[in-house]
């Protein structure tokens, strides 16, 4: 069975993710580009796959329509945006996404950026790569307000990474989980609300 990786971060870390591909007996196609392919290149580089490891690429209706062979497409990821269901289900291709494996590393991006923001880091290295010394004082997390829109899978790792720092937590999303707000101390709101009273807004939305 032929697999194409399309998503170029496939394994870049690691080689362990295609050794497991190769144990299993499939064939791999890699995408050679080092990029986000374009519709016309998808369609000739993977025309003949019957397996699709997918990235942030576009698989319209006509893409999937063209690719006669494809039977499953694993996203890398959770967002399915880039993949029209509708084509997908009468041409019987699976779809599945990674719910997990990606949570971790967005949701402790998302503190570090948090982090970098009050604390003024970026502006600090550019002034000492000019050769400048000036304090510039940052603020702290602690007893700010974060807005968090969209309490998914990514957004629940953010809370539970920032549960040291003191934080308010305020949350906007169409599926309310109270069990998990009630336990982590987080306010359900409106987005109105969210947004005049929060000093930090992170968005986590397909």
């Amino acid at each position: 069975m032929l697999i194409y990786v399309a998503t170029s971060s496939f394994a870049s870390y690691s080689s362990l993710p295609l050794k497991l591909l190769d144990r299993e007996g499939y064939e791999i196609e890699l995408n050679p580009t080092g990029r986000k392919l374009a519709s016309e290149e998808l369609l000739s580089l993977a025309k003949d796959s019957k397996g699709l490891i997918a990235g942030t690429e576009q698989y319209s209706k006509e893409v999937l329509s063209s690719m006669k062979k494809l039977k499953v497409i694993s996203r890398l990821g959770v967002g399915i945006d880039n993949i029209d269901m509708d084509a997908a289900h009468r041409s019987n291709i699976k779809i599945f996404t990674t719910q997990t494996s990606p949570s971790l590393a967005v949701a402790e991006l998302t503190t570090g950026l948090m982090i970098n923001l009050t604390r003024k880091i970026p502006l600090m290295n550019e002034e000492m790569r000019r050769g400048k010394w000036k304090k510039s004082m940052g603020s702290l997390l602690s007893n700010k307000t974060l807005g968090i829109i969209g309490l998914g899978t990514i957004g629940k790792t953010v809370v539970e990474i920032l549960k040291g720092f003191n934080m308010k937590i305020l949350a906007f999303d169409i599926k309310e989980d109270r069990a998990f707000s009630s336990t982590a101390g987080i306010d359900y709101c409106n987005l109105d609300k969210l947004l005049s009273n929060s000093d930090i807004v992170s968005i986590h939305l397909n």
